[in-house]
């Protein structure tokens, strides 16, 4: 069940956000076939998956909020999610220094990026899946990176208009 967002301060909305984040990306059979396919391990394709997702989530913060104190306590609780779950183990540890470096690496290209063209984030998200971004992975990148990312930018953009934060 989802909460009141209107109910929650800006942190806690952040920290829902982030929470929900791993309900929402869910390759279905066939992207992972097509996956193995471009041989991509199915397990990267997830976590590089969940970090554009993760990214998308909190670049939609930043450009709907600007620079302002709400953003800036959204994104905070939104990070701050990621690092409580960060300190349970090593893995979880591991895995937010790399969620952290490809928020870094996602912000660079969306700096330079056109508004309408995901075509540059779609290329930086199959760099991650295959170093040389060749070919099939290439493909898979080009194919689903965009759909994931458009989506998780208009779901945040509900929640903050459903948290009285948009109009």
């Amino acid at each position: 069940m989802e909460p009141d967002y209107a109910t929650l301060t800006h942190k806690e909305l952040g920290r829902a956000l982030a929470s929900r984040l791993a309900d929402s990306v869910n390759p279905g059979a066939t992207e992972l076939q097509e996956a193995q396919n471009a041989s991509v391990n199915s397990h990267l394709y997830f976590s590089e998956l969940y970090f554009l997702c993760g990214f998308a989530v909190f670049h939609a913060v930043a450009a709907a909020l600007g620079d302002s104190a709400a953003s800036q306590e959204v994104r905070d609780g939104y990070l701050e999610a990621f690092k409580s779950q960060a300190s349970e183990n090593a893995t979880t540890a591991a895995l937010f220094r790399v969620f952290c470096s490809r928020l870094e690496a996602y912000q660079e290209v969306a700096r330079d990026m056109a508004p309408a063209d995901l075509t540059p984030l779609a290329s930086r998200f199959g760099s991650f899946l295959s170093p040389s971004a060749e070919g099939k992975a290439r493909l898979l990148a080009q194919k689903y990176g965009p759909v994931y990312f458009s989506t998780h930018i208009e779901n945040t953009l509900n929640i903050l208009r459903s948290a009285g934060l948009l109009t």
